[in-house]
């Protein structure tokens, strides 16, 4: 039994809330290291301070009316929000939950208090509030720029396939502004994914026949200047607006290589890799994106060809004939 009350009284000591044992006419019997720092109490004020004393005048005679009804015993808990007056005098709203610690006979001989301080909680809520906004910010800003690329993109392929003209030059000077301005929204949220296909020295080959590509991407501005990049430069292209699209075409004609948008609804550029590659185990991926932050990169594959949107026809069409197979 000596040593439970020991373990009681080290639990009592080191229970991280505020807890305190009140007399039934109100003086503070003991108190916790968390209730003494809670009121700027030290040990020895205990002897002259009241729970009266630490309750604000407005809470006064509501807080002493509830703990008389647990010393009656009408009540067996009292669970309620009250200001609190440090030793100091300074303010903190809390609440409070007691009950009535009774003899072996029945009797209360005691109240156990215990005190949660609200400021603290309110800082904490307004830190998660806070976060949650920021997360929400970043998320917009990488939407933007997902969105942003995507347009860039498919307007930098146009002027690559268009003919040099006055007006294409001047066009291509304003894309030239509006990508940077892209590039650096992109990096308010960057998803710090590395651009592994590089471009070769050389990328001609006319010795060999190019494989058909399955080109993804749920942005149909997109999609078709990216096939058409890849047609003028003799590929086959099988285009698709979507993942599901993407898995039909595959299921009845064959490709040599999967160049698709990494970030797509339903299906994204990851996830249809993987369930391509269930069935060609060796097909050559080129993940195009233009999308910065969320979890989408922590699951690219280890060594992931991946392309920056917006990107010039030359870094596509040379990073696909760096990766597709070519047969005779």
């Amino acid at each position: 039994e000596t040593e439970q009350v020991v373990l009681r009284r080290e639990a009592f000591d080191l229970a991280p809330v505020a807890l305190s044992l009140l007399r039934l006419n109100g003086t503070i019997m003991d108190a916790n290291p968390a209730y003494l720092a809670l009121m700027g109490l030290q040990p020895s004020d205990m002897q002259s301070t009241t729970a009266v004393d630490l309750t604000h005048p407005t809470d006064r005679e509501r807080t002493a009316a509830y703990l008389q009804q647990l010393i009656d015993g009408e009540i067996e808990e009292i669970v309620t929000e009250k200001t609190y007056l440090r030793f100091d005098g300074s303010e903190f709203e809390a609440r409070l939950t007691a009950r009535p610690v009774r003899n072996e006979n029945r009797e209360t001989v005691a109240i156990l208090g215990m005190i949660h301080d609200l400021t603290e909680q309110d800082v904490f809520d307004r830190v998660q509030r806070e976060l949650a906004s920021t997360q929400a910010v970043a998320k917009v800003a990488a939407q933007t720029a997902h969105e942003l690329n995507n347009l860039l993109a498919a307007m930098v392929l146009h002027v690559d396939l268009a003919e040099e003209t006055a007006t294409s030059d001047t066009f291509r000077a304003l894309l030239s502004r509006a990508t940077l301005l892209g590039t650096k929204l992109l990096h308010l949220a960057d998803d710090d994914l590395v651009t592994s296909a590089s471009a070769p020295a050389s990328t001609s080959n006319p010795d060999h026949t190019k494989v058909a590509v399955l080109v993804v991407d749920d942005e149909p501005a997109l999609l078709d200047t990216v096939a058409q990049a890849l047609r003028q430069s003799g590929y086959e292209v099988l285009p698709a607006a979507s993942g599901d699209e993407a898995l039909n075409i595959a299921a009845t004609q064959k490709f040599g290589m999967l160049v698709t948008d990494l970030m797509m609804p339903h299906i994204d550029g990851v996830s249809l890799a993987q369930r391509l590659r269930a069935i060609y185990p060796d097909l050559p991926v080129l993940f195009i994106t233009g999308y910065a932050g969320g979890d989408l990169t922590l699951r690219l594959p280890e060594n992931a060809n991946v392309l920056r949107k917006p990107f010039r026809a030359l870094d596509l069409v040379t990073s696909v004939a760096r990766l597709s197979p070519h047969v005779s």
